[in-house]
């Protein structure tokens, strides 16, 4: 996870801030969906950390241009998620018998 340095790191610890990342998905057609959040602590990936950096690299892509010092991944301590399904359809009263 690239973040804002300004935001992230500058504000505390990275190693004890707590932070969440939430994903959801919808399919139109058939009304359904997914929701999946991530929760845990924030930890720095240093600089010479190569590997680790190179690894990340190919997950993320950066949506601003320029040099990116900080790179912040989220360590999970709780992964949640839920599928969301349709409504089912009212039922229809049946008829009444006629007498």
């Amino acid at each position: 996870m690239w973040a804002d340095p300004i935001d992230v790191v500058t504000n505390g610890p990275v190693g004890r801030r707590q932070a969440c990342f939430e994903v959801d998905g919808f399919d139109r057609p058939s009304r359904s969906g997914w929701s999946v959040v991530v929760r845990g602590r924030l930890e720095e990936v240093p600089a010479t950390d190569h590997a680790t950096r190179a690894e990340l690299e190919g997950l993320v892509e950066p949506w601003t241009r320029g040099d990116d010092p900080h790179v912040v991944r989220l360590v999970p301590t709780v992964i949640t998620g839920r599928r969301i399904r349709p409504r089912p359809a009212p039922r229809k009263p049946s008829p009444s018998p006629v007498g």
